[in-house]
């Protein structure tokens, strides 16, 4: 078990490793040009696996690719 300053100790970290990652965010959004929108969480899967798909890189690198993809084509059709 661990005593009491030790648990206050974890507390502090991970308070400490929260707001690191809030500071991190905010100095990301700062440099580099982002887009938000809205998409509608389709019935056919959970609130879980859709809340999910916010913090997992493999589905933000499969956006991005795909946000790359889309860009490219509408060049190549305007010309």
């Amino acid at each position: 078990m661990k005593s009491k300053e030790e648990k206050k100790k974890s507390k502090r970290i991970d308070s400490l490793i929260e707001e690191y990652d809030k500071l991190k965010n905010d100095v990301e959004r700062a440099i580099r040009i982002s887009i938000r929108i809205k998409i509608h969480k389709p019935e056919s899967i959970t609130d879980e696996e859709f809340k999910a798909l916010e913090k997992d890189p493999e589905f933000k690198k499969m956006v991005e690719d795909l946000v790359i993809s889309y860009v490219k084509g509408k060049r190549e059709i305007e010309g």
